[in-house]
């Protein structure tokens, strides 16, 4: 039995990754064939330069194609994070209507970079105890190199000993949180420590050692180095996701997989 789909996926605040680069992708192929909601504090170039976008778009279309999904079974969901209560409140006001309308057993995943992991996890608290549990579980949570101010952090996030967490809703299955630790800022780990549906995860500078992203509309091929705005590119080349066999995938080889 085919299951529909939600996927969800957030820019951080701030764009800069995407303005390195001035590199387009085609979205073409999936402005018809997808159902794609914009949250309003979206950008306009953000909505063809964005590497997170694109590479969910992408991920969808093609379990659509292979799976035999059609446009009714699908939802994507795409916004970017904010300071002040902006794609946190919007979030909160979307999700569980679009839960109830593809139902209980929809395949739902959530893929968040910097400031929009904040924002994400800050919607689940807005939401009353009903409202999320109406939304049924999340099937997966992968956070990218999750960051924020210490005054948002610690509306989602508990210290640990030494190190600050992000904490996780229970309505997430499963959950990744991929870091690094190479520059300024450095994301958060997730969880504390000892929960086997949390895995974190560090790229090292030698894992990445000349690791190159070439899926831009125009050929560029992107140089990649390990830091806090390369990390959308590093997690759709680096195998960094492990999975319940023990193998490693990308982001997003991983949601296929689950699916």
């Amino acid at each position: 039995m085919r299951k529909r789909i939600l996927g969800v996926a957030m820019l951080g605040m701030n764009s800069s990754s995407q303005r390195d680069t001035d590199h387009a992708f085609n979205m073409s192929p999936y402005e018809n064939s997808l159902p794609i909601t914009w949250l309003p504090q979206v950008r306009k170039y953000e909505k063809q330069t964005s590497t997170c976008f694109y590479e969910a778009a992408r991920t969808v279309d093609e379990i659509r194609s292979t799976r035999g999904l059609s446009r009714e079974d699908i939802r994507l969901l795409f916004g970017r994070g904010t300071i002040g209560d902006g794609s946190d409140v919007t979030l909160a006001r979307s999700l569980p209507s679009i839960c109830r309308e593809l139902g209980d057993d929809a395949f739902k995943f959530a893929v968040v970079k910097s400031y929009g992991a904040v924002d994400l996890l800050r919607a689940f608290q807005i939401l009353s105890g009903e409202e999320r549990d109406a939304m049924g579980p999340f099937d997966l949570l992968i956070l990218v190199d999750g960051y924020g101010p210490f005054w948002a952090l610690k509306r989602v996030s508990k210290r640990y000993g030494y190190s600050r967490r992000f904490t996780i809703p229970p309505q997430f299955k499963t959950v990744h949180a991929v870091v690094q630790r190479s520059g300024w800022p450095k994301g958060l780990t997730a969880g504390r420590g000892d929960e086997d549906n949390i895995r974190n995860r560090v790229i090292s500078k030698e894992e990445a050692e000349g690791r190159v992203y070439d899926r831009y509309c125009d050929g560029h091929i992107r140089q990649l180095e390990v830091c806090h705005k390369h990390m959308e590119e590093m997690v759709s080349v680096i195998p960094c996701c492990l999975d319940d066999d023990g193998t490693e995938h990308t982001v997003w080889d991983l949601i296929p997989r689950l699916y």
